[in-house]
């Protein structure tokens, strides 16, 4: 499989990724169902596996894909192979106890965000940490935290 440089890191990274959102399974978004279903853990289990064998090296996820879920299956089938991918997780959006998508910008609920992905991954870190959101009128506190995590270790780029 071809690689090329990830942007500004430098990083190699193959030209075909994985993205998890479909891992996560469906959800409630806003009182509508979102997200896709049949797709057993098993089988996003064995596609994760598949996609290694096949060469792919970046994985996509974000807290909100199955509220967390798709985290929960992504982190434990690449634990084996930590060094040798690139794991991108997104904050930005949450729910409330009804399932309405909720929108927090405030550096403690990134940071606690990041905290509760870097569990749910069994890692120590994430190569790539992405604001979720397609506006904000927040971005200097997003990117104070953002640098604070980076300052951690806890996210690289």
């Amino acid at each position: 499989m071809n690689s090329r440089a990830f942007g500004k890191t430098g990083w190699p990274v193959n030209e075909i990724g994985l993205g998890c959102w479909e891992i996560g399974g469906a959800i409630q978004l806003d009182g509508k169902p979102d997200g896709h279903t049949g797709v057993t853990d098993a089988e996003s289990l064995m596609t994760i596996q598949h996609a290694v064998e096949l060469g792919v090296n970046f994985f996509d996820t974000a807290d909100m894909y199955g509220w967390g879920h798709s985290e929960e299956l992504v982190g434990p089938a690449l634990k084996p192979y930590r060094d040798q991918v690139l794991i991108a997780s997104k904050v930005g959006f949450w729910h409330d106890a009804d399932g309405n998508r909720t929108h927090n910008e405030s550096k403690d609920y990134i940071l606690r965000a990041c905290e509760a992905s870097l569990r749910r991954l069994q890692t120590d870190r994430l190569d790539l940490y992405q604001c979720h959101l397609w506006r904000t009128e927040r971005w200097p506190e997003f990117l104070d935290a953002f640098e604070t995590l980076h300052r951690q270790g806890k996210i690289r780029s």
